[in-house]
């Protein structure tokens, strides 16, 4: 049987981009080289419509982010997020006895490592979550870091907590994605 192709629009791969083109960094052989690696053609870039399969979205980030060495891929303002920050915070959640213990372990590695957000923890009664809380101007394309940074968060979340999380709500600072 034949599995279903997933794709991502081509939005999405324009945000993967963004970071680097909005410090100037993103010059045409930068560009070229990237999209090459995840065998992607420039000229969808430009076509609303288009489309790029799950494993060309996921070669491509891989490659704007060890070009940058940067995990946010160039949309902090600040320090770059570097590469293995990620694993580091992830390590720092382990052996705490609670999600809510983990998520604050998260939250304080998080601002040791840069400066443009902070992940809060937040309560109300017996809900419990996080947000961001952001210190500098995130620019034009923060819309596309705090969904980044949403979705790495929750699924380092729904790992530590057993492979099943059930969000109560989300809130955003932006149009709902």
């Amino acid at each position: 049987m034949l599995k279903p192709v997933v794709t991502v629009p081509v939005f999405a791969v324009r945000g993967l981009l963004d970071g680097a083109r909005s410090k100037g960094l993103a010059t045409e052989s930068w560009l070229d080289g990237v999209l090459a690696q995840a065998r992607i053609a420039e000229s969808l870039l430009h076509l609303e419509q288009s489309r790029v399969t799950m494993e060309q979205y996921i070669a491509l980030f891989s490659a704007v982010k060890n070009s940058l060495d940067d995990e946010c891929l160039g949309h902090l303002h600040g320090r770059p997020l570097r590469c293995g920050s990620f694993a580091l915070m992830a390590r720092s959640t382990l052996g705490a006895k609670t999600l809510a213990a983990a998520l604050q372990r998260l939250s304080a590695s998080f601002t040791l490592l840069q400066d443009d957000l902070s992940l809060v923890p937040v309560s109300d009664g017996l809900l419990k979550g996080a947000a961001l809380d952001v210190r500098r101007a995130a620019g034009e394309h923060s819309d596309f870091l705090q969904g980044l940074l949403l979705r790495v968060f929750w699924r380092l979340l729904v790992w530590l907590h057993g492979g099943r999380l059930v969000p109560r709500g989300l809130d955003f600072a932006f149009e709902t994605p």
